[in-house]
Parts: C-alpha cells; structure tokens; sequence
C-alpha cells in the first residue's frame, strides 16, 4: 500500500462513526426525517447529557450522508466538516468517551484531504486519544473498532514507506501490528458493533493480511448479508466487500 493510497482510503477505512445506537427498525427512516428529529430533541433536550449525545447523532448523520457519493472530495469534505462542527458542540456539553471517539473519527476521516505531514500528526494525536479512552472505558465500542481499523492501516504500510514518509513529512506509529487490529475489531464486535459492516470488512482485511483466507471469507459473507441499518455507509461497505469476495473467488478459480 503507498502513502498516497494510505491516505486516499483514511476516510473509508477509518470511519467507524458508528455509534451503535442505529435504528434497529427494518425500514429505518429517511436521513432528512432523522436530522430534523435529531435537532428537535436538541431544543428540548432537559439536560447537557443528552444533548451532548444527541449532537453526536447529528454528526453521525452528516457522516453517514457523505458516503452516498465516497469518492467524491467535493461533496464529502463539506458534510464531514459539518460533522466536525457538530461533534464539537457535543463536546460543550459532555465529554462521554464515545463522543471523544467520535471526534477521533472524523477527525482522521477529514486527514484524507490534509497535506501529508498534518495526516501523520492527526493520526499520531488520535492514536493516544483513542488510547486514553480505552484506559477510561474499556468498553467503548467506538473507540475499540476505530483502534482496530487504525492499527490495520498503520500496519499496512510497508517499512520503505514509513522510512520515506518519516524523511518527508513525520513518523508514523510504529507499535501497531495487524494482532493490535484484529483484537480492537474482535472486541468491538462483542462490545455491541456486531451489526455494523464496516466491522466485517475490516475484520475480513485484517484476517487476509494474517494469512486466514477462511475467517476473512466468512466476515465479508456476513458482511454482505447484513441489513443495511445505517444510510449510504452500510451499502458502501456492502458493495467493499462484494468486490473482495468476487475478486477472491475470481483468483482462487484460476488457480
């Protein structure tokens, strides 16, 4: 992987701003319906608490909106700034570990269209606040699934590359492994991620790179047959891991 594609994918791969509390309805409801009874309930909210978690639903919404059109930097860097904004007027009310992981979130999604050398800073600096939320809450689904997507990234770039990268523009972390990925992922699945696809396909990458093509294959099965709970990030991933298990099969046919 270069640092070109490293960066080119952070928002993809590490946008596990999934707070787990997506409706479990089977038709959930509209992103516009959901934004406007998202800010409804802010205006009457009776405490910071609550409003605190119900910005960081907005800025969740305003994620999940920038993956109906994943590629496009024009579209996607506007909404996930205003997710930032939003993720930021939690904080002033609460400093709930999730909502911390959230910002970590989408501030690692925005270092896709940073120069290279803020990147490496954002994701040195959100390394060790995911960290400290972890030693807060061990718990935290949020932050354990966004740990685990970052120590696969970080792990996927080659030593030739962290070498260059560290002349150019900073050092990467070097005490992440793809063991450090797989047991975050792990443990976010049994922490309440279990119905998120991004989970899988991360597990399923994670599971490729440690040489287990059999657990990798069954995590984008179940990745492809889950419901999509969340609008435009569950379908993108879905589609993310059709690919890899199409392309798998196509090569696996060959041989």
């Amino acid at each position: 992987m270069t640092q070109k594609t490293f960066f080119r994918n952070l928002a993809g791969l590490l946008t596990a701003f999934l707070l787990h509390t997506a409706t479990s309805a089977a038709q959930p409801a509209p992103p516009e319906q959901t934004m406007m009874s998202l800010r409804q309930s802010i205006a009457t909210a009776p405490n910071d608490s609550l409003k605190g978690l119900l910005y960081a639903r907005v800025s969740e919404q305003f994620v999940y909106r920038s993956y109906k059109d994943a590629e496009n930097e024009a579209f996607r860097k506007p909404l996930l700034l205003q997710a930032l904004v939003a993720v930021d007027s939690a904080l002033m009310f609460s400093k709930h570990p999730s909502i911390r992981a959230v910002r970590s979130i989408v501030v690692l999604d925005l270092a896709r269209y940073a120069p290279k050398g803020e990147a490496i800073v954002a994701v040195n600096v959100q390394k060790k606040e995911l960290e400290d939320i972890l030693r807060v809450d061990t718990t935290n689904p949020e932050a354990s699934i966004t740990y685990g997507i970052l120590a696969y990234d970080v792990t996927a770039i080659s030593g030739m590359q962290r070498f260059v990268a560290g002349l150019l523009f900073g050092k990467l972390p070097d005490d992440l492994t793809y063991q450090t990925a797989l047991l975050n992922l792990l443990q976010a699945k049994v922490q309440g991620a279990g119905d998120m696809p991004i989970l899988y396909f991360k597990l399923a990458e994670t599971y490729f790179a440690l040489k287990n093509n059999r657990d990798a294959i069954a995590s984008l099965e179940t990745c492809i047959a889950l419901p999509e709970k969340r609008p435009y990030i569950d379908a993108y991933f879905k589609g993310l891991a059709k690919k890899l298990l199409d392309d798998y099969r196509s090569k696996a046919a060959v041989k």
